[in-house]
């Protein structure tokens, strides 16, 4: 609010609500220029977006905090006419200029076939759990799950 942003909508939703189009609805209906999603995985984000073109409501910006992430899964989900102006808070993303980080979109790619873009952030984080206790393993010389946490 202190930067000129004035909520328009905000509700709290259960982790376990089976249909999210009530309240997407209602989200429509504050005609809210950004709408900031707190969302956990792909369906979420999908069934409010797919609520958003029913009510032919089309926010400036869409802030999601999980999905858009999750690259050709979100965009099979969505349609690929309906990312433009969909971002997620995310670390990483597949053009990201480090060697370590295109190294391991390479061998993604080799294995599973794609594109860079088909490369979600999820891949990235497990990749880079295991670079860490690689690096753990290797400096204790041990495979012991106690002393790699120790390390930690």
């Amino acid at each position: 609010q202190r930067a000129g942003v004035r909520t328009v909508y905000a509700k709290v939703f259960p982790a376990e609500v089976t249909d999210y189009t009530p309240i997407a609805d209602q989200v429509a209906a504050s005609k809210a220029q950004v709408v900031l999603l707190g969302s956990v995985d792909v369906p979420t984000v999908s069934a409010f977006m797919h609520a958003f073109i029913q009510q032919h409501y089309n926010p400036m910006a869409m802030i999601a905090t999980a999905g858009p992430d999750q690259g050709a899964a979100f965009v099979q989900a969505v349609g690929a006419k309906n990312t433009n102006g969909i971002m997620v808070p995310n670390g990483w993303f597949p053009g990201y200029r480090n060697t370590s980080s295109l190294a391991m979109v390479r061998a993604y790619i080799k294995r599973y076939g794609g594109t860079p873009s088909d490369v979600n952030a999820d891949v990235a984080e497990a990749y880079s759990v295991g670079q860490v206790v690689a690096q753990a393993v290797t400096h204790l010389k041990s495979l012991s799950n106690a002393a790699i946490i120790r390390y930690l």
